[in-house]
């Protein structure tokens, strides 16, 4: 059993179990060593629709798109398009919700996503974002990816 040892001056070690830690602590869902502990980030459309960019895990939001579209600087990486790796939550949101406001429709997804395309200059890349309508009361939207591609699929 994998445990975590708090280490107290003068003080008796208490031991927390792994399923404790990650309770206290989060835990992105993804596994592996790296773990994300992304903030849901929300914002207002230019049409005043509200979108949102959960946290999510390994399978959407943000610390999908940073385990698998930001693992390295540039170009790409296991069949992955990679964003910078230094890029923030809060510069993906932007970017993504840039992408969303004015990007042209892409095909749409197997799952009946949306996909909004763009060229984004800030980051000298075409980007593609994965949308869908938000299963709640709060926000229209949430983003399920956003990753580079090599070309925009129906330019304006």
């Amino acid at each position: 059993m994998f445990a975590v040892t708090l280490l107290l001056s003068g003080l008796s070690t208490p031991t927390v179990s792994h399923a404790s830690a990650v309770s206290i602590l989060g835990d992105s869902g993804g596994g592996g060593a790296s773990r994300c502990f992304a903030s849901d980030k929300s914002g207002t459309l230019k049409s005043g629709s509200k979108i949102l960019l959960p946290g999510g895990n390994s399978n959407y939001g943000y610390c999908h798109i940073q385990e698998l579209h930001m693992v390295k600087k540039g170009g790409s990486y296991k069949g992955k398009t990679q964003f910078n790796k230094f890029l923030d939550e809060g510069q993906l949101f932007s970017v993504a919700k840039s992408v969303v406001d004015s990007g042209t429709n892409g095909d749409s997804t197997k799952k009946g996503n949306y996909v909004k395309e763009k060229y984004v200059s800030s980051l000298n890349q075409n980007v593609r974002v994965i949308y869908t309508t938000y299963k709640g009361s709060k926000y229209k939207y949430s983003i399920t990816s956003a990753y580079p591609i090599k070309r925009i699929t129906h330019p304006k």
